[in-house]
This record gives C-alpha cells, sequence and structure tokens, in this order.
C-alpha cells in the first residue's frame, strides 16, 4: 500500500574561527578537584542569548573567542548544578578557571509518584528538574558536533522484515566514514516536527523520523509533549527514565512517545526508546518506533552510537462490501494490515579526534571452506556476506575472516568461479548470525574437483586413464557457437598380428549448449587426440592435442572458422 522513507544520514563538516581575544580556563568537580570534561561553556549576553559555546576537554579546558556583548560564562554539565561566572574584561585574555557542584543523590532521589507535566502547567518539580538535566547532556551532544568534530567511520543498514515472524528477508548494510560532527540526525528543522508530526506523507510514499538531540531539546518538543517520571528496574536497572508522549489535541498527527533513559550512579544519557503514536492500529500492534544509544567519549564527547527506526508497510484489506469510515483519524482505519516492517539504522564504529580515540566492539566472522568427506582445504573461495560490500578469499589452509560487522543476521555465500566459462563450478550459501562479543564460526562443505567431474560426466563412459575435456567454441566475431556439435577421435591399441599392430577407431561427441560449452568425458590422457567443430556454416578445422599424463581434466577453447563458399 505504501513506500516508506527512513531519513538516517551522516552529518558533514563544522569549522572553527579563532579570534585576537579569548576566554578561557578549566574547569573542576568542587569535591574532589578532579577535571570535568564535557562540560558545554557558553558565552551569554545580558539578555541570556548563547554568543560562542564550546564543550570542556579531558582536562576540563576550554577556550572561547570573547564575542562583542558577552557578559557571563555558564557551564553546563549533566550530573552538575549550572554555574553562571561574570565576566572581568581587562583589554586581554580573560583566564576563568572555576568549579561545578555534584548533584549525586538527586537522580537517586526522584520519585515516580510525581505526576505528571505538561505544556503550561505548573509543579510536577521532579519531572521539571530530570529534565533539565536531560536537556544538559542534550546539549553537551549538540555542542560537540560544532567544537569537536571527529573523524567517523559507520555502518548503514536497511533491512526488510516479513511480519509475523520477524524473519528478516532481505538486507543491506553500506560503510560511510569522513569527518563528521555526528553520526545521526534527523534530516528536518526540529521546528518542523512541532507543526507536521514525526511522519509526512507524499501520495503512496510515507516519510518517518526519528528525533535526535536537536529535536528534544528544541523548545518546540517540550511545548508539544507531556513529561513524567518513571522507573524499570528489570529492563533498565540503575537508571531513571524521564517518560514523554504527545500533549493532548496531537491526535492527528503521527507523533512519539518513549522514554529517555539517564544513569543514576554515573549522571550521563544512556537510550532514548521511543514508539509512533497516531498511526492505524495495525502499526501500532507492531511496535512502529525505534531508539537511540548515547555513548560519552573518553574525551567527554557524547555521540549517539548506536540507532535505528521500524516503519510498517501497510497493505489494505479488501473486502467485499466493506469502505474505509469517512475519517482523517488514522487510529479510526481498520482495514490495513502490516505484512513487512523496514528497519533502518546504523551503528558508529570509530571515532578520532586528536586528544582521544574510541572503537566499537563488532562482529567478527571467521571460517574454512573445507572439502566434503576428507576435510581437505580449499584455497582461492570467494567468500561475501549478501547485502554488503564485504568479501574476502580463502588462504592456502582454506581459511576466511571478515572483520568489522554489524552484529545480526546476515547471509554468507562462497562461490568458486575459475571453471564457470566452461559450464561448472559452485557455490554454497548459509544463514550466519554474527556476535558482537565472541567471533562467529563457520565451516563450509565443498565438493572435491572429482566429484564436480564425476557429476558433469554422470552416465557416460569413463573407463581407467580417461579424463574429461571441458570447453567453449567461438565464432569469428567472438560470440559464443550455438547448435553445432563437437568431436573427438583417437586410436585405442587393439593387439599384434602378423600384419602388425591393430587399432580401433574411438570417439566421443558432444553437443554445442547455447553458450558455447561442450564436455567431451573419457578421453584417454596417453593418446594424441584429433578434435572438430561444426557449427552452422562454420568450422574447425581438425586439431591434434595431447593430454598431461596427470591432468585431472583438459581444457580448451576453440573458434570456428567460415566455410568457404561451394563453387
Amino acid at each position: 500500500m505504501r513506500n516508506v522513507v527512513c531519513s538516517l544520514v551522516a552529518l558533514m563538516f563544522a569549522a572553527h574561527v579563532a579570534a585576537a581575544q579569548q576566554v578561557r580556563g578549566r574547569v573542576v568537580d568542587s569535591a574532589t578537584a578532579s577535571p570535568i570534561s564535557g562540560a558545554v561553556a557558553s558565552l551569554l549576553d545580558s539578555a541570556g542569548r548563547a554568543l560562542a559555546r564550546t564543550i570542556t576537554d579531558q582536562q576540563g579546558r576550554f577556550r572561547l573567542s570573547l564575542a562583542t556583548g558577552a557578559t557571563r560564562l555558564q557551564l553546563l554539565r549533566i550530573g552538575f548544578r549550572p554555574r553562571d561566572v561574570r565576566l572581568q574584561r581587562s583589554g586581554g585574555d580573560i583566564d576563568v578557571d572555576t568549579y561545578m557542584t555534584p548533584v549525586p543523590r538527586f537522580l537517586e532521589s526522584v520519585r515516580v509518584s510525581d505526576r505528571e507535566v505538561c505544556p503550561g502547567a505548573t509543579g510536577g518539580a521532579n519531572a521539571l528538574a530530570l529534565w533539565e538535566q536531560a536537556r544538559a547532556g542534550l546539549l553537551a551532544t549538540i555542542v560537540a558536533r560544532d567544537a569537536r568534530p571527529a573523524r567517523v567511520q559507520s555502518l548503514i543498514y536497511e533491512r526488510r522484515i516479513d511480519m509475523p515472524g520477524w524473519k528478516i528477508v532481505s538486507q543491506i548494510v553500506n560503510r560511510h566514514g569522513g569527518l563528521s560532527s555526528r553520526p545521526f540526525v534527523a534530516s528536518r528543522p526540529a521546528a518542523a516536527f512541532g507543526a507536521e508530526g514525526f511522519m509526512v506523507e507524499y501520495g503512496d510514499d510515507r516519510h518517518y523520523f526519528a528525533p535526535d538531540a536537536d529535536v528534544l531539546l528544541d523548545p518546540a518538543f517540550a511545548a508539544t509533549h507531556c513529561f513524567r517520571v518513571q522507573f524499570d528496574e528489570s529492563g533498565h536497572p540503575a537508571q531513571v527514565g524521564l517518560g514523554f508522549q504527545p500533549a493532548p489535541g496531537r491526535d492527528m498527527l503521527v507523533d512519539v512517545s518513549g522514554v529517555l533513559w539517564l544513569d543514576r550512579n554515573v549522571p550521563a544519557l544512556r537510550t532514548l526508546e521511543f514508539r509512533f503514536t497516531g498511526l492505524e492500529p495495525a502499526g501500532t500492534a507492531a511496535a512502529a518506533g525505534g531508539s537511540l544509544l548515547f555513548r560519552e567519549m573518553p574525551n567527554g564527547v557524547v555521540f549517539i552510537e548506536r540507532w535505528k527506526i521500524l516503519m510498517p508497510l501497510f497493505t489494505a484489506l479488501r473486502t467485499a462490501g466493506y469502505s474505509p469510515p469517512p475519517t482523517r483519524r488514522r487510529t479510526d482505519r481498520r482495514d490495513v494490515v502490516v505484512n513487512d516492517m523496514i528497519e533502518g539504522g546504523g551503528e558508529l564504529v570509530s571515532a578520532a579526534w586528536a586528544d582521544a580515540r574510541w572503537d566499537a566492539t563488532l562482529g567478527r566472522l571467521g571460517g574454512v571452506v573445507v572439502e566434503r568427506g576428507n576435510g581437505k582445504p580449499v584455497p582461492n573461495v570467494r567468500v561475501w556476506l549478501e547485502g554488503t560490500g564485504d568479501s574476502t578469499t580463502t588462504d592456502s589452509t582454506g581459511a576466511f575472516l571478515i572483520t568489522g560487522l554489524l552484529p545480526g543476521p546476515y547471509k554468507l555465500r562462497a562461490a568458486d568461479t575459475t571453471l564457470a566459462e566452461f559450464g561448472f563450478s559452485q557455490s554454497r550459501e548459509t544463514g550466519v548470525d554474527v556476535a558482537r562479543e565472541l567471533p562467529t564460526a563457520v565451516t563450509v562443505r565443498w565438493d572435491s574437483l572429482r566429484d564436480l567431474i564425476a557429476r558433469q560426466c554422470r552416465g557416460q563412459d569413463m573407463p581407467v586413464a580417461t579424463i574429461p575435456i571441458f570447453g567453449r567454441a567461438y565464432l569469428p566475431s567472438g560470440k559464443p557457437a550455438t547448435n553445432g556439435v563437437v568431436g573427438a577421435k583417437w586410436k585405442n591399441f587393439l593387439s599384434v598380428t602378423e600384419m602388425g599392430v591393430l587399432f580401433r577407431d574411438m570417439d566421443r561427441k558432444s553437443a554445442i549448449d547455447d553458450g558455447g560449452r561442450f564436455q567431451l568425458c573419457g578421453v584417454p590422457r596417453d593418446r594424441l587426440v584429433r578434435i572438430r567443430a561444426l557449427s552452422g556454416d562454420a568450422l574447425m578445422k581438425d586439431t591434434t592435442v595431447a593430454l598431461s599424463l596427470d591432468a585431472t581434466f583438459g581444457l580448451l577453447t576453440v573458434t570456428l572458422q567460415p566455410l568457404p563458399a561451394r563453387p
């Protein structure tokens, strides 16, 4: 019924401009005097507008160009109380060494009984206080993209899932890399979601969007959603959740509800889990939605490490005498079902800065290709994962290894096409589920060359000391010959008489298939063999070949020439 588009993109580049006069300093924990990394340092004017922002490094240091009109420095860090420092201008650089006070008990003291807070409401102190802490964490992810862009590698994937068994029927994985401020971003302005929701339709196409840090931090999100505090010790132990759902009056839009989870022990953003609201009941039942996983890097920068979004594909039910209800509200529609889901997402592989580097724990797939029955290794077999650019070739021991894989299910393919030109090759296909922590191992069973030859010549006479000849026949134009025949002749020793040595003429014939291929089984290795090919008005004159005594098979490529014109 509808197509869906997941708007997940990799951000590009951020630039820096240095000014002569600067505000610089170092921020430490008031309780331990240890440096605070990942704190947002902002220069504000007298009206509280941010004129410049950056993020502290691993040593808690920051540096900002002194903007005109800046009157104070504001410091924000999740798990700490905000701190404001008035700037003392002296005509040169301004040095600010200061501290922030932790709030270690705050995230432990919030109560799940705190009531929901909706736009315009008062009270709900715990929910509002938790929201302010979450905002500090979200702001750090936004500021980091401009102040501390990284050299990143990421994996972007799309899967098609067959319902209701949740079976992955296809998957495409691509690698991306470059200088990036963040690997994931919602590809619409944050304010647009407040006005139009998180899904838009263009004809039969549906475009779904996942919220990112900018969206959650934008005033439009707070103005259109209600917040509450919640806990889930089984699914999110030692965490506190800031739940959100659309404010009343947004039931005509596809919106999002969910929970932003924060760590209670080491105050930090952990995950965002959301569901789409306002969809048809079939889409709601299919758990359409997604998740984001936050990762604080060694230098304090917060990135979204993993993300995914599940989007339903609807199919209309066609029942005689039934017509859809005359309503614009999708939640009233029960004339559609979900047969398939599209899962789009990605994962950060690595991020590198001048002062830090982070690498994800990804999957490793290793294995070996061996002959069936005897375990003999098979070298030079191409091995790849379908729907990806990951491939390799087995070494002399038949082994292969593919690293840096997105954990999950794949279809592993192996093929040896060395003799494909002559009509026989082999391939294997098997499903593998690549794990994240431990290497995944697989053994591919391969037919030996003798088994392949036996299969090709099955039902044909193959005396001892004979082998097959596999060949291709071409016309002078280079195109394969077709609808022809190839013959082989040789003399077999019969007996010795008074008249001399007697031989018997032997022959084999093979039709030329549509690809110009032929095979002559049971040809002796110790005889001179005459070959002749004919296809339409083209002929190959008799050619004598001698097969190697230790050969397992022979390969022959022939080119036919036009028959001479008849007088």
